[in-house]
Order: C-alpha cells, then structure tokens, then sequence
C-alpha cells in the first residue's frame, strides 16, 4: 500500500491515506469521483500491471450509504456494503427483489446492497461475485467496520 500511496500522491493527489492492505484510500483531490475512478484505475494497471475495479465516494456519499442501512444496529461481522457501479437495470432489480436470501437478509436500494449475514459470509453465496452476475454491474464490498473507519479518515482529512 506504500507504493501506491506514493504513486498517487505524484499523480494529482494529496494527503494519501491508505487503510488495511485492500486497496481502501483516502485522499484529497479536486477531479469529479469519476475521473478519480479512471485515474486511479489507469495508475495502477500502468504501475502494477492489474486491471482493478475502482470505486470513489466523497465523504458525504460514503455517509450517505450508512446511514441508508435498513438495519438497525449494524456491526461488523455480520453487515455488510456491497458498492455498485451503476444503478442496475429495472429488470436486474425485480428479478433481484423476488430471489430468497434465506437465512441471509439482503436489500438493494440504488447503487448499494446492504447484506446482514446469518451464515458467515465466506460460507453464503450471496458475495460480491453474485451481485455482479445477477445486477451486471461491478461491485466492492466491505463490513460495517471498514466502512464506518473509511467514514472518520475522511471526516478527519477534510477538517
């Protein structure tokens, strides 16, 4: 994560912060979070040769989707944020609202899904994986905690 912070921040951004070693960054910049995305995207595939989905929030969107959470008391282990690319299609979302998530509890609301695992997430096929193939978007999740922790660096970068 060294290396890209220090690639970033001689590539359009400042105060670089990285977060665990999943590719989570907090930074300051004044490009649109879509040109971020392709910047990033395009540093990396150049400087690391991978092709890497890249997903950018400001801090307000990224409050946004926690507090979007149809779940009242969300932690750690069991909530998670799936991200979206784009707001899937209307037929991706009826056929995604009538699939049985049983035990899990699983609610799409517009580029987010909100998963509260019964079974650990590791053993359900409700991942990331699937949401890509049943929606067509790409996706990136994270838990409850990296979420709220992304939350505060930001907060915390922007004063």
């Amino acid at each position: 994560m060294a290396e890209l912070r220090k690639l970033l921040e001689q590539n359009k951004f400042s105060d670089v912060r990285t977060y665990i070693a999943s590719g989570n960054v907090i930074l300051k910049t004044s490009l649109g979070a879509r040109e971020v995305e392709k910047t990033v995207r395009a540093l990396i595939k150049k400087n690391f040769g991978g092709d890497l989905d890249t997903f950018a929030l400001t801090p307000d969107e990224l409050a946004l989707v926690l507090k979007g959470s149809p779940f009242k008391k969300p932690d750690g282990k069991t909530h998670y944020y799936t991200l979206l690319s784009d707001v899937p299609s209307a037929s991706a979302q009826k056929a995604f609202s009538e699939i049985d998530f049983s035990p899990d509890k699983i609610v799409l609301k517009k580029k987010v899904v909100y998963a509260e695992y019964r079974t650990l997430i590791s053993e359900s096929k409700f991942n990331n994986n699937y949401f890509e193939k049943k929606l067509s978007v790409r996706a990136t999740t994270r838990n409850f905690n990296t979420m709220s922790k992304l939350l505060e660096m930001a907060r915390e970068l922007v004063g």
